[in-house]
């Protein structure tokens, strides 16, 4: 916990590409943590497997696609991320598709070898790799500027999630360039300033 608080007041001083070479370089080191941990033999010629390193990829699975089966043979809590928003927000998306697409359809579109990885996320067993972003947005028809915003939210903490992405500049969603282009064809692309009406006005239109 220590190692995370320092990484959170650092995040201020790195550049934006250094920035998430260090989330994923952290991101690493905690699977490769998990992965050199002992598990329980279950008689599989696997269980004295040598370390390998965490980013590798046999028969298209990865250490990191494994990480939440390994952490439930050591004896660790299941769902530890079942409170976060991504966990709440891709189990959403799995339910509003499932007129049209199958989890198992999902988690193919997203680059996942089963359905259960799609299910692990979905409970919150297991993060979101930052890397799997851009795939799982796709097969989850969602924005994944968005999706990125709540993946570095579970991986690093609400407020390190927030100085990464004021780090990066803020990017806007792709909703919200939709509300862009409104506000310029209403105003003639006037550039027209927030007053307190209009700003009343937007937050009345969410209840606020």
């Amino acid at each position: 916990m220590q190692g995370m608080k320092k990484e959170t007041v650092e995040l201020h001083t790195i550049s934006s590409h250094g920035l998430l070479r260090a989330l994923m370089e952290a991101e690493r080191k905690e699977e490769k943590h998990l992965c050199e941990k002992e598990v329980p033999d279950f008689g599989s010629p696997l269980h004295n497997i040598e370390v390998v390193r965490p980013d590798a990829v046999f028969d298209g699975v990865s250490i990191t696609d494994v990480e939440s089966t390994i952490s439930a043979a050591a004896g660790e809590t299941t769902n530890p991320f079942e409170d976060t928003r991504l966990a709440k927000f891709v189990a959403r998306r799995v339910k509003e598709l499932g007129p049209k697409k199958s989890q198992r359809q999902i988690a193919k579109e997203a680059g996942y070898p089963n359905s259960n990885m799609v299910a692990m996320v979905k409970a919150g067993a297991r993060k979101l790799a930052l890397d799997r972003v851009p795939s799982l947005a796709n097969a989850l028809e969602c924005d994944s500027t968005y999706l990125m915003h709540l993946a570095l939210e579970q991986a690093v903490g609400k407020l390190a999630a927030q100085a990464a992405i004021e780090a990066l500049k803020a990017p806007v969603t792709k909703n919200e360039v939709g509300w862009l282009k409104v506000i310029r064809e209403a105003s003639d692309s006037s550039d027209p300033q927030i007053t307190s009406k209009s700003r009343a006005t937007i937050m009345s239109i969410f209840g606020k």
